[in-house]
């Protein structure tokens, strides 16, 4: 496919009606960009021409020729056109585009969850797990933060760290200035962030590193505020159809460093599970049929 030499495409719009006109003369290759581009401008926003090549399985040369392809001088003119959009972009918005997409929404939904575990689990080298399993087994205290929607996967680490050992505390917005003083060197902070990045991630953040304690960040990609606050960083992928981003990729991951933590504690991660396990069963947490009568109905 030759370069368009029409004027460059001035908005996303205009964007992506380059790209459908340009539709049935694209290279798989090609078909492969134009596909990211259009189902997920957000994330593209802020990709490099290198993890974008990645993402679609392509060489960075063959972005930035599919950028000159449609019109524009290169790929960081594609990248501003996908920022501009996701400024304009509002939850409303979002909404609308959903409820009018096609039945099988729920199909590729469960899709780009598929890839986005795959990519963010393919990037991740098992001796960096390792180390981070350490850091959060040997540190004095842990403290997990994720507030709005980082919260549910931040809620889950921490749950699932708490079985296994001691001291593990989740940040909250209403006394996240006390609760952050509370961090000392020899402490671990795991904090989650996706755009758009609340302020008080950041700060926690960065006060965890001015005291010294070790920083875990789980954020959605390179050019996120947290990364170089982070002593051991994850990039979690995020696309999906819907009105918000997927947080599938960060809870898959969560549950992979509790685990890993768990096999590092060992012993210890056990008999903090036996007691676990006494305690619920001498509060009677949870259901059993010796708390109905014979006819079914619950014993006073």
């Amino acid at each position: 496919m030759d370069d368009d030499r029409r004027p460059p495409p001035d908005s996303f719009a205009a964007l992506t009606a380059r790209i459908h006109e340009h539709g049935p003369y694209l290279t798989p290759a090609y078909r492969s960009l134009a596909r990211l581009v259009l189902e997920d401008p957000e994330g593209v926003a802020f990709l490099s021409v290198g993890d974008l090549a990645e993402r679609a399985g392509v060489n960075m040369s063959t972005v930035s020729r599919f950028a000159k392809s449609l019109g524009l001088p290169g790929y960081p003119a594609l990248r501003q056109l996908c920022e501009d959009h996701l400024r304009a972009q509002t939850l409303v918005q979002r909404l609308n585009a959903v409820t009018k997409a096609e039945p099988q929404l729920w199909q590729r939904s469960a899709r780009f969850d598929e890839e986005n575990i795959a990519r963010t689990f393919g990037r991740i080298a098992a001796d960096d797990m390792v180390k981070v399993a350490r850091c959060i087994s040997e540190a004095r205290a842990v403290h997990v933060l994720g507030l709005r929607k980082s919260h549910s996967a931040a809620y889950l680490l921490w749950f699932l760290l708490h079985l296994v050992r001691d001291d593990v505390r989740l940040f909250t917005t209403g006394v996240l200035v006390e609760q952050v003083r509370d961090i000392r060197a020899e402490d671990t902070l795991i904090a989650f962030g996706l755009h758009r990045y609340t302020r008080y991630t950041v700060l926690a953040c960065r006060y965890a590193r001015q005291r010294g304690a070790t920083t875990v960040v789980l954020t959605d990609n390179a050019a996120s505020p947290l990364v170089p606050l982070g002593d051991h960083v994850f990039l979690v992928d995020t696309a999906g159809p819907g009105v918000l981003r997927s947080m599938t990729a960060f809870v898959s991951l969560s549950q992979a460093i509790a685990s890993t933590v768990a096999a590092h504690l060992g012993t210890a991660s056990r008999d903090a599970l036996a007691t676990e396990e006494s305690l619920l069963d001498q509060f009677k947490v949870y259901f059993d049929q010796d708390d109905l009568d014979p006819a079914g109905e619950p014993v006073s």
